[in-house]
């Protein structure tokens, strides 16, 4: 009887292992937009999903969506986003057709840079180079580098020197 019994346990864990290895863990309809533009995973294990229409926060069993609202200034800025890096503090930036932001979760609020010579500014790509710098990729307007600290970014004209180590 024992052995019976060990066997149909064995069998029927067997069985949930299969059902769970093949189960989705999301369905696209909970994503703001199946066109997903990029995709990073934070210190605290969330994972954003930025897509054409909106940004993503899976938690691990469910979503948050983030949009514009033209009415909250510490909404995304733009629901298009094409860009998203953690630097090295682990502070969300989030690039898009509206500028670029970052995330600051004790207020679940994004906070804006400003760019010198434009109010609306399309970012492709943010880096974080080994000096700690952050680095944004405009379309159409170059590379800026950005002051965290006092919220704007500052047009790259010369690319400095970039040590050999």
């Amino acid at each position: 009887m024992k052995i019976l019994l060990l066997m149909i346990i064995v069998f029927f864990g067997g069985l949930v292992q299969m059902a769970a290895e093949n189960t989705l863990f999301y369905d696209s309809r909970q994503l703001t937009c199946d066109l997903i533009t990029s995709i990073c995973q934070d210190k605290d294990g969330f994972i954003w999903i930025g897509t054409d229409y909106g940004l993503n926060k899976f938690n691990g069993i469910q979503f948050t969506h983030y949009y514009n609202n033209p009415k909250d200034s510490t909404s995304l800025s733009d629901n298009s986003v094409k860009a998203l890096m953690l630097d090295n503090e682990g502070t969300l930036w989030v690039g898009g057709i509206g500028g670029l932001q970052y995330y600051v979760p004790e207020e679940n609020a994004f906070r804006t840079i400003a760019f010198e010579g434009s109010s609306f500014l399309h970012i492709k790509c943010v880096v974080q180079l080994r000096s700690g710098e952050i680095w944004a990729g405009s379309s159409g307007r170059g590379l800026f580098r950005i002051q965290k600290d006092v919220g704007r970014a500052i047009q790259i004209t010369e690319i400095p020197e970039i040590s050999k180590r």
